[in-house]
């Protein structure tokens, strides 16, 4: 029978089956270290990407909204919690009015509680593209000139694609394009504009569909671009008293401060986030950095046979890193996995639990974090068997072998 040369790889592997429940112990501590560190660089690279998906799309200085929306309209945009709130057209006509005032629009919102595409409660927008300077903007990028009649565009959560058909209240309406995912109230909405949105409402009624709305000239919300030099703040307090002065009552809302509120609560989290995963990185380093001890403590006799049968001082030293790199590898790669598997089966759920913008971040970027978080993991066990290997190293045969006698 020819006799096969085990390299250090080959024993320190076959060191680590011998000890199967230490080893499974080893890798699962390493894995919960690897799947801390993935998703925890997941999560902020995710709530990044929200806070500038959220400053990207509020393009408006100032939205003026019904008396006692406020909290209904910041619903709409950050978390899609549907909302149907409406004062009389001529608002937009008194707020035009205002000096100070660069572009202005008007929305208008429909809540459906029911429809074939979804398991949640959908936002239907409708927007004024030939005014529009807040949707506009980033729905162009994917669609060829302005929406149509009847035609709707579509958040990526919205189970339908481009060419598709959706239906509501009864009537079929065409899907455009979808949108990319922007961690915010847009991914549950579908845009279109206010023609189909007004024939979407009066279907609505022919099926005895009732909303809060007392004609079918009405708006939701007016978004509004201050001149350059005006004070969004200034302005917003004179539209509302000239509202107030019409006998109008209503809310201003400046999505500065929504942003400002969004990246406090954000900033927040990643502090927490990064203080945890340091913490959790240093109780891993002393547990693996505690057991390495025991276990070399225990086998100090086989390293002193191993010594008297030729085995060098580097041998055993690469042996005992051999053993420590085998397990930060495994543990790693299961880490890495499992996180990855939550994350992306359950990240829109996470980002509903965090109930602040949360966007993936793209493909590369995740391959390099899992990389970076691999590299940690696996560099931990080396690290933490450095103390074992230097007391192997100063360690003397005779004394080990006589210990016990």
């Amino acid at each position: 029978m020819k006799l096969r040369k085990l390299g250090t790889a080959a024993i320190a592997l076959q060191n680590l089956k011998s000890r199967i429940f230490r080893t499974i112990c080893l890798c699962s501590l390493v894995a919960v270290l690897s799947f801390t560190v993935f998703s925890a660089q997941i999560l902020i690279y995710s709530l990044k990407n929200g806070m500038n998906s959220v400053e990207e799309r509020l393009g408006a200085d100032l939205m003026i909204v019904p008396d006692g929306n406020k909290t209904d309209i910041e619903g709409v945009l950050l978390r899609g919690e549907p909302g149907a709130f409406y004062f009389n057209k001529k608002t937009e006509d008194i707020v035009s009015g205002v000096k100070g005032i660069s572009k202005l629009s008007s929305q208008f919102f429909i809540s459906s509680l029911s429809v074939g595409c979804c398991s949640f409660p959908i936002q239907l927008i409708g927007y004024d593209p030939t005014t529009d300077f807040v949707v506009a903007p980033w729905i162009s990028s994917q669609i060829n000139g302005k929406l149509k009649d009847g035609q709707l565009v579509v958040g990526s959560r919205i189970d339908a694609a481009a060419g598709g058909i959706l239906k509501f209240f009864g009537h079929k309406y065409q899907v455009v394009t979808k949108l990319e995912e922007t961690g915010m109230g847009f991914d549950t909405s579908v845009f279109m504009n206010f023609d189909t949105a007004k024939k979407l409402l009066d279907s609505a009624r022919q099926i005895g569909v009732r909303f809060k709305i007392e004609g079918s000239d009405q708006i939701s919300a007016i978004m509004v671009k201050a001149e350059n030099g005006v004070d969004p703040e200034d302005l917003g307090d004179r539209i509302i008293d000239r509202l107030e002065r019409e006998g109008i009552k209503a809310d201003l809302v400046i999505p500065q401060n929504i942003t400002s509120s969004v990246s406090q609560s954000i900033s927040k989290y990643i502090i927490y986030i990064r203080i945890f995963s340091v913490m959790l990185w240093l109780l891993a380093l002393i547990l693996l950095t505690v057991v390495f001890t025991f276990s070399i403590h225990e086998r100090k006799k086989e390293i002193a046979v191993l010594r008297v049968l030729g085995a060098t001082r580097k041998k055993l030293l690469q042996l005992i890193f051999g053993e420590a790199a085998i397990i930060g590898a495994a543990g790693g790669i299961a880490g890495i996995l499992i996180a990855g598997t939550v994350i992306f089966l359950y990240s829109t759920y996470i980002g509903m639990l965090l109930g602040t913008p949360y966007v993936l971040p793209q493909l590369e970027t995740i391959a390099a974090i899992a990389a970076a978080s691999f590299l940690i993991s696996f560099g931990i066990g080396p690290v933490a068997s450095s103390f074992s290997a230097y007391r192997i190293d100063r360690n003397e045969i005779h004394i080990t072998m006589r210990e016990g006698e």
